[in-house]
């Protein structure tokens, strides 16, 4: 991942989180509507077991979601950011068990 972009990492409080407390973070930003969004959360909980998952709703509403998404400029669901680098777009979901460190 040499294109990646980097993001500060959203608080717990924010987030869904579910895997085992490994090396890797893997955070996820959804939102209901989106039909692609889906299909990511079902693949990334697969991955819980190698690595921790953290699924953000852009459907809340809390200020800090917003706040954050405007800070690290994340406009677009869903958006998946590993280890705090945004995964380049040239990445597919299944590319990241090769990724992960764990």
């Amino acid at each position: 991942m040499s294109q990646e972009r980097e993001l500060e990492e959203i608080s717990d409080n924010y987030a869904e989180c579910s895997g085992i407390n490994g090396t890797d973070t893997i955070t996820v930003f959804v939102h209901p509507q989106c039909k692609k969004c889906k299909t990511v959360e079902a693949a990334i909980s697969q991955l819980s077991q190698i690595a921790r998952v953290k699924i953000v709703s852009l459907a809340a509403k809390a200020p800090e979601v917003r706040l954050y998404c405007e800070r690290n400029q994340i406009v677009r669901t869903p958006t998946i950011v590993v280890d705090g680098h945004e995964l380049p777009e040239v990445y597919d979901i299944g590319d990241l068990k090769y990724i992960l460190k764990s």
